[in-house]
């Protein structure tokens, strides 16, 4: 199979009607660039943009647009879409993370992506657009020898910068930017936690544990029996909150232990290194249990379907009595790793 055919199966496969998008872990939309999240859930500064390498192949390019314009329901224009699989425009705009994510999600279904920082956009104009500019300033230059005037020169210097601004503005300006929104009915404050440590961590155990966190958690804040109270409310508030941070915390462990109990060719482990290897598997595994008492409690209380913020107040106190074993233990690995 040459390159442009495995291109083109590729694009085949990405636009396929079978390949549908993911669901947001969060709001449950469409998840149409693999993050786990939709990207309005993915809150945070934008650093990077998200571009699709353009193809040689023009049936590509069509396919690419098509899928833009599904896949994101509307909300991009064709021009847009256009611009997009021409690699001129970028996609999206994310923080660096989430970008990163997004690129291997898509690489993986067949889509040739590359994130760029925004302060970079500049090297995503065409040869083309750069010819241009050149071209402007050798005619204005030419133009002001032939006619005695020096002023040309400065006029064509100005348009061919104007011309730069404008296209390094395009070059910036993602073709979708999606409309933000609430979805949990917690705090403002802690949805934001919530949703920026969901777009933050890879997918992995301690994703998988705040995701049922969550899903557990908010039909307590919508009981059969009307609105919840006060106490309940701030309750969960406090319990995602809490469990945001002890997420983190549980996938820096997972990464940075997975490094040090890697095989050792040099021969025996130090024993100081040993055992701060062995106090920070301790955290994690007390971490992984704290988790997993919570959602198996939060999975109860679903079916007695009563309010108890007491126990949602117990909960919360688990994930947080460990907290400062936790930041021990992830500054031991850290300094291991360094």
């Amino acid at each position: 199979m040459t390159r442009a055919t495995r291109r083109a199966h590729d694009v085949a496969l990405l636009t396929s009607p079978e390949v549908g998008s993911p669901a947001c872990d969060i709001c449950g939309t469409a998840d149409a660039l693999g993050l786990g999240t939709c990207v309005s859930c993915a809150q945070g500064a934008g650093e990077s943009l998200v571009y699709i390498e353009r193809s040689g192949r023009r049936a590509d390019r069509s396919a690419i647009e098509s899928w833009l314009l599904d896949s994101l329901a509307g909300t991009v224009s064709r021009d847009a879409a256009h611009d997009v699989a021409a690699g001129v425009r970028p996609v999206v705009s994310l923080p660096s993370g989430a970008a990163a994510r997004a690129t291997g999600a898509l690489s993986a279904r067949g889509l040739q992506t590359v994130a760029v920082p925004r302060a970079r956009a500049w090297t995503r104009l065409p040869t083309g657009f750069v010819g241009l500019l050149g071209s402007v300033l050798a005619a204005g230059t030419f133009a002001a020898v032939a006619a005695g005037s020096f002023q040309m020169i400065g006029l064509a210097a100005l348009l061919a910068a104007l011309m730069g601004v404008a296209g390094i503005q395009a070059a910036r300006s993602p073709a979708w930017i999606p409309a933000p929104s609430r979805m949990l009915g917690v705090s403002e404050r802690v949805e934001r936690e919530v949703r920026a440590t969901l777009a933050g961590l890879s997918r992995g155990r301690a994703r998988g544990y705040l995701k049922d966190l969550v899903t557990l958690s908010l039909p307590l804040l919508a009981p059969p029996t009307g609105g919840p109270g006060p106490e309940t409310s701030g309750a969960v508030d406090r319990l995602l909150e809490l469990g945001s941070r002890a997420a983190i915390d549980l996938d820096q462990l997972d990464r940075s232990l997975g490094v040090l109990e890697q095989p050792d060719d040099a021969g025996a482990m130090d024993v100081s290194v040993a055992e701060a290897i062995g106090r920070a598997s301790e955290t994690r595994a007390r971490l992984v249990k704290r988790f997993e008492e919570a959602l198996a409690s939060l999975a109860r209380l679903q079916v007695a379907s009563v309010e108890t913020p007491d126990e949602l107040v117990e909960l919360a106190e688990r994930l947080a009595e460990d907290s400062v074993r936790r930041s021990r233990a992830r500054e031991e690995v850290r300094r291991l790793l360094a």
